[in-house]
């Protein structure tokens, strides 16, 4: 089976160079949205049947001699600035080796399927797996209803500013799919392990959970120059305290156990006055379940 790899490249290429050099495709971005259409129209390409689900997977497939599925997937959105192998790359991969495997060997017993999952990595709202989590249930609507981005507009409000219909809760349980037998993703790898081992290529044997968790820390805002220290309440001390501690805990919790603080506002967020607020995000992982639960 012989799989282009320039080709995979070349695609690559075009989708970063549609974000200005940079991958910035938010969930139903214009960027987002012309990344959707190009992939839609490389899968027409290579002969496949085109199936959008109501919040924006991507599918295309190649009938085979049964109905059960193959499914070869990875995610097609990025994180602001994100690199241009994360996710694209296993999207790409996958349409190029179901094209290569219908060319050498024909129709294949059992469907095959590449899928473009819509929203993975949470850039938008926040929302991890979003797009994956609605293909296999694991998401109510509840959770969707109560989604905001950066700018304050629910996803539905976001979702109408791109000319998308509102999602429901019959749409999304649309979403659900219950004939896929096997699923695989080709993944670039985030980190330097394989790269400081010299090895090309890693089979994955276990799965990394995550938390994220959202705290707020409520202080007494104050003139910064005439408050003293012993009558100050600093919600921003208070939270970066939190901040340090985080990674000191997943140091202490194991070497492959991680904690990220990414994302923290302070209020009133003025050089002059003592922070009266202040939220942050961490974002922690582990692949053992113990420790994970033991660092939350």
């Amino acid at each position: 089976m012989g799989v282009d790899i320039q080709n995979v490249l070349r695609h690559l290429e075009y989708l970063k160079n549609m974000d200005d050099g940079a991958n910035h495709r938010l969930l139903y971005s214009v960027a987002w949205t012309q990344a959707m259409n190009e992939l839609e129209g490389w899968m027409k390409d290579a002969g496949m049947t085109i199936k959008k689900d109501a919040l924006g997977n991507l599918y295309g497939r190649i009938e085979g001699k049964r109905k059960e599925t193959i499914l070869i997937h990875s995610h097609y959105d990025s994180v602001e600035n994100g690199g241009c192998y994360d996710g694209a790359l296993g999207v790409l991969i996958g349409l190029e080796v179901i094209n290569s495997l219908v060319k050498d060997f024909g129709k294949p017993l059992f469907s095959m399927e590449v899928l473009a999952v819509c929203d993975e990595d949470g850039g938008r709202f926040k929302s991890s797996f979003l797009g994956s989590r609605a293909v296999v249930g694991l998401i109510e609507f509840k959770e969707i209803q109560a989604l905001c981005d950066s700018q304050g507009l629910t996803f539905n409000e976001v979702r109408s500013q791109s000319g998308m219909e509102p999602l429901t809760k019959e749409l999304l349980n649309q979403c659900i799919r219950k004939d896929i037998r096997y699923a695989f993703e080709i993944h670039a790898e985030q980190g330097r392990k394989l790269y400081n081992l010299s090895i090309p290529v890693g089979i994955v044997e276990r799965i990394t959970g995550q938390f994220k968790l959202k705290i707020a820390f409520e202080g007494e805002a104050n003139h910064a120059g005439t408050t003293q220290m012993k009558h100050r309440r600093d919600a921003l001390v208070a939270a970066s305290e939190m901040v340090c501690f985080a990674q000191r805990l997943a140091l202490m919790t194991g070497e492959d156990s991680v904690a990220t603080v990414g994302v923290l506002d302070v209020s009133p967020g003025a050089t002059n006055i003592i922070p009266q607020k202040s939220t942050f995000i961490a974002d922690m992982r582990s692949p053992d379940d113990k420790k994970l639960l033991d660092m939350v």
